[in-house]
């Protein structure tokens, strides 16, 4: 009988170790998958930091603390015309264009600025101009009106500044070259933008027209402004004089284009003519 109940009493032990091995393989292995998951976890963390909107965040923060320290500097010395470039600057970074704009005109306030400047600042406005194409013709032509001013000013605080007048002229009648009229004419595209700046000088409320009679008489009037104060100007006078030239030019040959075009149905003979 003792016999009996020790053979029971092992062969339970028996059947119960199996199950005790087999509770401690399930601890294991869900500790091994606890960890397996924590690793995964870490993992995609790691993936999220260095995506691209990550480091845009990182770089965004790091360009705001560039231009707060920027500002500081230029608060404990607001005389100093580098530390106004350097908060202009780090606006840039941030693409922030009302606020370039007003560092810029604060800096305008307290300093002549030169040239390079001022072209840096009129190129900020006319980026602004191009781009925003969705905005209201009225509000379009407040911004031509700005920079046509800012033209005005730029060339007033530094008439010898040949760049300036040439970027300004450029700005005004655009790059032209003598091919620019064929004998069929000028293209679409040049007569749209010609009528498109036109159309614009027409309703500036810079221009004095009581000094001009026309859009070309005041694009004229921007020559001899340009030639009197850097036509003799060593290095890039001969490029204002270019720009005349050939602005004159095109101008002549769009009218006599024109007449033989109107005037070569009736009178063939003018093909043979020419």
């Amino acid at each position: 009988m003792k016999n009996n109940i020790y053979c029971k009493v092992c062969s339970i032990n028996e059947l119960i170790r199996p199950k005790r091995k087999k509770v401690g393989y399930f601890v294991v292995m869900t500790k091994k998958m606890e960890q397996a998951q924590k690793n995964d976890l870490l993992t995609r963390i790691e993936d999220i930091s260095i995506t691209p909107e990550a480091n845009n965040l990182k770089e965004l923060r790091h360009k705001q603390e560039h231009l707060q320290e920027c500002r500081n500097a230029l608060s404990q010395d607001p005389r100093n015309f580098q530390s106004h470039l350097n908060v202009i600057e780090a606006l840039k970074g941030l693409n922030d264009k009302k606020k370039i704009r007003a560092a810029y005109e604060t800096m305008h306030r307290l300093f002549v600025i030169p040239p390079t400047v001022w072209q840096s600042w009129i190129d900020a406005e006319r980026e602004e101009l191009d781009n925003d194409s969705d905005d209201k013709e009225e509000t379009q032509q407040k911004k031509f009106d700005r920079i046509l001013q800012m033209y005005s000013n730029a060339t007033k605080d530094f008439k010898g500044s040949a760049d300036l007048w040439l970027s300004y002229l450029q700005f005004v009648v655009g790059t032209i070259k003598l091919s620019d009229v064929s004998d069929t004419g000028k293209s679409a595209n040049q007569k749209r933008e010609e009528e498109k700046m036109d159309e614009r000088l027409k309703k500036s409320s810079v221009i004095r027209w009581e000094d001009h009679k026309t859009v070309l008489s005041f694009k004229r009037s921007l020559f001899k402004a340009a030639t009197d104060a850097v036509g003799y100007d060593f290095a890039k006078g001969a490029r204002i004089w270019e720009l005349y030239r050939n602005f004159e030019t095109n101008i002549l040959r769009t009218y006599v284009t024109d007449f033989t075009l109107q005037t070569k149905e009736k009178t063939p003979e003018l093909e043979d003519f020419q």
